[in-house]
């Protein structure tokens, strides 16, 4: 797994959960979750434009 994607899945984890513990969604697993998901897709991303190929369309 690129390391993009990796640090990606962990800051989106975390602000997910500082979403949670802040009182902006009421359900930690699913501030979790959806951290995660937003995190490993600006992960794949940066990824994709540091390799040099344009982005999908």
């Amino acid at each position: 797994m690129s390391p993009f994607i990796t640090r990606g899945l962990l800051m989106g984890s975390s602000l997910g959960v500082f979403a949670a513990l802040s009182g902006l969604v009421d359900n930690m697993a699913r501030a979790f979750i959806l951290g995660m998901i937003a995190g490993g897709l600006a992960g794949f991303t940066l990824a994709r434009l540091r390799r040099g190929r344009p982005p999908l369309d």
